[in-house]
């Protein structure tokens, strides 16, 4: 009767070799896709990156060119435009 109750102190069954080489996989397979998005889809991705960084400012829903103005990248920051010093 006592061998129907659960014991954390109970030796542990062996884990399956096939269970191991599939945990390491699908660890490689979320490293590599983590690292071919950020390095590849950069731009796509870039408005995603700021609403998770800054939320609120809805940048995802701006697109990507508002993303890259509001991190300085864009047309509107660079200086010597309409707005400065015109009458």
């Amino acid at each position: 009767m006592s061998n129907k109750y659960f014991s954390p102190y109970a030796p542990r069954r062996p884990r399956s070799p096939r269970l191991v080489i599939l945990w390491l996989t699908t660890f490689a397979l979320v490293l590599w896709l983590t690292w071919y998005v950020s390095t590849r889809h950069r731009e796509r991705a870039a408005p995603y990156v700021d609403e998770f960084l800054h939320p609120g400012g809805g940048a995802a829903r701006r697109g990507v060119g508002a993303a890259k103005e509001a991190r300085g990248e864009g047309r509107g920051l660079e200086g010597g435009g309409a707005g400065e010093g015109s009458v």
